[in-house]
């Protein structure tokens, strides 16, 4: 879609930040891109990692939930993201979350009952 914004194809397109950060700085366009916040989607949103529904998946999830558990509590799994985040402001926002809250909710799972 960036490609469609920036040949006048397409008026803006919705990414994220991080994203459009990286698309920018791989095209030379940064100075030339903005970022706008939307209202209705302040918050924050967690990713989750599937597998199929087998022993073999359990058991895979199993070993990312221990890599996950041993990596997220250090830099080097949180700064190469938040290095993608386009402004001081972001990374500074987004660390004290980080440290504040999410690392202090221990485990986030998917409460969904149909993937137990």
């Amino acid at each position: 879609m960036f490609n469609f914004v920036f040949k006048n194809r397409a008026d803006y397109t919705f990414e994220y930040v991080f994203r459009a950060k990286y698309y920018a700085e791989q095209t030379n366009i940064l100075d030339k891109m903005a970022a706008l916040p939307i209202k209705e989607n302040e918050g924050v949103f967690y990713g989750f990692i599937s597998c199929v529904k087998t022993q073999k998946g359990k058991k895979v999830i199993n070993n990312v939930n221990d890599i996950i558990r041993e990596l997220k509590p250090t830099d080097e799994w949180i700064n190469p993201f938040v290095q993608w985040l386009p402004t001081k402001e972001l990374q500074d926002e987004y660390l004290k979350y980080y440290k504040e809250v999410f690392l202090k909710q221990q485990d986030i799972y998917d409460t969904n009952p149909r993937s137990k």
